[in-house]
């Protein structure tokens, strides 16, 4: 079974063609809102974010399948790192 990762921000068209290769199956919703997101995060595995929104407990809350987020770009400053420790989600980046 392939892992399912939403990508919630605009991205460079490589990093969904490596990520197929890999043999995940993406999502691209650059235009999806954050309830849109709260509605279906459940269903993914992994999302993908830059800055759109903030991901905090209520998001995490809702993932309960989430094992990871990509963020493209250096920082983590939008992402609630503690709480993703303790929810066990992976964290990674991009600068």
């Amino acid at each position: 079974m392939s892992l399912k990762v939403l990508i919630v921000d605009e991205t460079h068209s490589l990093l969904m063609n490596r990520l197929a290769e890999k043999g995940f199956v993406c999502h691209y919703q650059p235009q999806i809102t954050y309830q849109q997101v709260l509605d279906c995060i459940e269903n993914y595995d992994g999302m993908v974010v830059r800055t759109k929104f903030r991901v905090e407990k209520e998001l995490f809350d809702k993932a309960t399948n989430l094992k990871f987020i990509g963020r493209a770009g250096a920082g983590m400053d939008n992402i609630d790192v503690d709480y993703a420790a303790l929810k066990k989600v992976e964290l990674f980046n991009a600068p």
